[in-house]
């Protein structure tokens, strides 16, 4: 017992609050002007103390649940076991709560009460053992990620900022939180640690939830500025169709005394002109998901033949148009006689694809 109680006549001399002993770590001592240093003790010296002061109804109790705790000649002592660590953790004991205590060296007994004291040695950072209740998955830490890590200055957490390896991260603080958040910060109590994480959690909870709640409204904004988006470049890849379409009737008269091509359907005009152009795509309309192998552009039949001397106003003269089973933002495209192209809406649609030629 000579370790033990030198130890204790040293704390009592020098008014120290609070001790810690760690096996292979320096002593600290705690007293009302600070903390200061003392020896350090092998895990065989740390061994013997507690061996000295534990009877066997405590000695057996560290040994199942990994902790213990007695009076001792004045003092509290709770001991941990962690990891092949042991933790001794030395307070003097209220006089109203101290068993009858032998200071000569009877076995210690300890109180119905003393058996709860956990020891704390919190915000030590590596030589911060977490306590076996604390265990376990920090969903604060999973679901705020690099925000939980700077709260508990646990800077490996802000590779949650990077791409592909924040998602790994989360499960890293998960699994490692209640851990690192332990050795990073300072707490009052076990239960003081439990509900600063529970209040990360649910701060996480409420997070996650807002934001899944809160998803479908800028989905249901941005969904129809997409699909009109895209619906306007399908316009304009039907007007350079029809485009290249009229380029070809063109070049057709041309050829042919200036007389528009002879054709009663759709396709009749699309082999008339496909030597001109080369390009079958041409005739298939963006917006048509149906390939059947006809063309998605109607031919005025009044010009098939006509001698284009014979139009008198071709700007006015819609020559191949969009099917009416097609629609471009609610409206459709009209090439002219002329050979312009330009979109107009459902109901001028309607009324020019009914053509007269003089």
């Amino acid at each position: 017992m000579a370790r033990i109680d030198a130890l204790l006549t040293q704390m009592r001399a020098d008014f120290v609050d609070r001790a810690l002993l760690q096996s292979d770590t320096t002593t600290q001592f705690q007293t009302s002007s600070g903390v200061t240093q003392g020896q350090v003790l092998t895990l065989a010296e740390v061994e013997a103390i507690a061996s000295e002061i534990l009877a066997d109804p405590e000695r057996l109790q560290l040994e199942t649940t990994g902790r213990a705790s007695v009076f001792y000649a004045g003092f509290q002592i709770a001991i941990s076991r962690a990891d092949g660590t042991l933790h001794l953790v030395i307070t003097p004991a209220q006089p109203a709560t101290l068993p009858p205590v032998n200071l000569i060296g009877a076995p210690p007994v300890m109180s119905a009460s003393a058996s709860s004291v956990e020891p704390n040695n919190s915000g030590q950072g590596k030589n911060s053992a977490a306590p076996v209740e604390i265990r376990g998955f920090n969903w604060g830490a999973f679901l705020l990620s690099w925000i939980w890590a700077i709260g508990h200055s646990t800077w490996i957490g802000l590779l949650g900022l990077i791409p592909i390896v924040g998602f790994v991260m989360r499960f890293v603080l998960g699994f490692k939180g209640n851990e690192w958040a332990w050795q990073n910060r300072r707490y009052n109590s076990l239960e003081d640690f439990k509900k600063a994480q529970k209040n990360w959690a649910m701060a996480g909870l409420v997070l996650a939830v807002g934001g899944f709640l809160l998803f479908p409204l800028p989905a249901a904004i941005l969904f129809p500025v997409f699909a009109r988006a895209r619906e306007n470049a399908r316009k304009t890849s039907c007007q350079n169709n029809l485009k290249q379409i009229s380029l070809g009737v063109m070049q057709w008269n041309t050829d042919h005394n200036n007389k528009y091509p002879t054709a009663n359907t759709n396709e009749q005009l699309r082999d008339s002109v496909m030597p001109y152009i080369n390009n079958q795509q041409v005739f298939v309309c963006p917006s048509d998901t149906v390939e059947d192998g006809t063309s998605d552009y109607q031919y005025n039949s009044q010009l098939s033949g006509a001698n284009m001397d014979d139009v008198s106003d071709p700007a006015q003269t819609p020559m191949v148009w969009d099917k009416p089973s097609i629609e471009h933002l609610d409206g459709g495209n009209i090439a002219f006689a002329d050979g312009h192209v330009k979109w107009f809406r459902k109901n001028e649609f309607d009324a020019l694809i009914q053509p007269s030629v003089p």
